[in-house]
């Protein structure tokens, strides 16, 4: 993911793309569903117009997604598989793993 998003949009905005990406998966986790730009914006204390930004930038990575909830719903989705299996983090997953 991290290689993908540096190859779309360079280094600096690739490293915001996937804050923003995490950031998203973090408040949608949290409040327990898909979350708007609204619920983000809200949930981080972030005004309406950095939400707006960090969307943006999230979109010159990604255009055909509207925001970075379907790839948050599928980040969530394996960190629930890898809970139930007692992984706890990247830290305890071989270095194969975590690169596939």
């Amino acid at each position: 993911m991290a290689e993908y998003c540096v190859a779309q949009v360079g280094p600096w905005k690739g490293a915001k793309v996937l804050a923003t990406l995490a950031q998203w998966a973090i408040a949608s986790e949290a409040l327990g569903r898909p979350i708007s730009r609204e619920d983000y914006a809200t949930w981080w204390r972030v005004s309406e117009a950095t939400s707006f930004r960090h969307l943006a930038t999230f979109r010159q990575a990604f255009p055909h997604l509207e925001t970075p909830q379907p790839l948050a719903t599928v980040a969530l989705a394996y960190a629930e598989l890898w809970r139930a299996r007692g992984i706890e983090g990247f830290g305890r997953l071989p270095a194969a793993v975590v690169t596939v």
